[in-house]
């Protein structure tokens, strides 16, 4: 029976980096994502790698992942959660996550139309709305939207506040990832050198990843990648957002230290 390594965390908190890096310092394959066997999820790699651990790439909110557990568990799961700054997480959903609107088969083909397209980006789907829209989600959910269902705020504190097992902070991975990464093996009783966990974090450095994956004419997984940076909501995501945000969960901002800005 495989020891099992869930990494959880709200959508574009770093799940696929942390998922990738983790199964590395174990020396396990990522097996896919967490209850969904059959969705090919981008964190899969190392399949070929014999360990007694496994590790999966999660999204569920507290309440999920407990039924989860119970319907799917063996009794050797070790959690992982991730979080990060929801402003961040506001900027990188809204270049990664299309709105809806012009979707799907027929959305595609109007919007080959120069007319159209023109209209769309200026309206429904202009960067300005895409900020918006992201936020109103982050802040208040969408059960329509697949893993999007729970409020950023519910999601981050429904873990932290159940202390079920290690949170690690995007920015202090970004910061310090070997201490993070050290953090990680012996939160999972694993013996590495600091050698070995700085050759890991290499590995799954967001440059060697991309890398690798144009390499192989992959660009679909590479495109998936982007830098990941810290602190790009101050340029990119506008005083009105941030505001909002900062208004529905200064409290929890203060108690993560994420600084809040003072307009």
């Amino acid at each position: 029976m495989k020891k099992r390594v869930i990494i959880c965390g709200y959508p574009k908190s770093g799940n696929t980096w942390l998922t990738r890096l983790t199964a590395e310092i174990v020396g396990c394959p990522v097996a896919g994502f967490w209850t969904e066997p059959e969705n090919q999820e981008e964190a899969i790699e190392g399949l070929d790698r014999i360990s007694p651990f496994e590790c999966f790439k999660a999204h569920h909110g507290i309440d999920d992942y407990r039924r989860s557990l119970a319907a799917h568990g063996n009794g050797t799961e070790k959690l992982i959660y991730v979080y990060r700054d929801p402003r961040d997480v506001v900027v990188s959903m809204s270049r990664y996550f299309a709105l809806p609107g012009l979707n799907g088969l027929l959305g595609r083909a109007l919007k080959r139309i120069p007319v159209v397209s023109v209209v769309y980006r200026r309206t429904l789907g202009s960067r300005k709305r895409r900020l918006e829209y992201w936020t109103d989600v982050l802040i208040q959910g969408r059960t329509e939207i697949g893993w999007l269902g729970t409020p950023w705020g519910r999601h981050v504190s429904g873990y932290l506040d159940e202390e079920l097992g290690l949170a690690v902070r995007y920015e202090d991975l970004k910061r310090d990832a070997l201490r993070e990464a050290r953090r990680i093996a012996d939160y999972l009783g694993i013996e590495r050198s600091d050698e070995e966990l700085e050759e890991a974090i290499r590995r799954q450095s967001f440059d060697v990843k991309k890398r690798q994956f144009l390499e192989r004419g992959d660009e679909a997984r590479a495109a998936f990648l982007r830098e990941g940076r810290s602190g790009g909501w101050k340029e990119g995501l506008g005083e009105e957002n941030a505001a909002r945000i900062d208004a529905a969960l200064g409290p929890l901002l203060d108690r993560l230290g994420y600084e809040r800005l003072r307009w």
